[in-house]
């Protein structure tokens, strides 16, 4: 097992969507890939959360 990355590395993590089911589990991936160390895996869930569509409400 690999050793973690510092937790200041989290500070520039792009913030999951609330109530989104695939932003939910994206983060607890990125999460666990923190916690062992592996920080390709952390990298590219961080480009999935920071690309994955969410429809917004229109006003009218």
């Amino acid at each position: 097992m690999r050793a973690a990355v510092p937790g200041s590395a989290k500070a520039s993590w792009p913030k999951p969507a609330e109530r989104c089911g695939v932003c939910t589990a994206l983060d607890a991936e990125r999460r666990e890939a923190h916690d062992e160390g592996d920080l390709r895996t952390v990298a590219q869930v961080n480009t999935e959360i920071r690309n994955h569509p969410h429809m917004r409400r229109r006003t009218r």
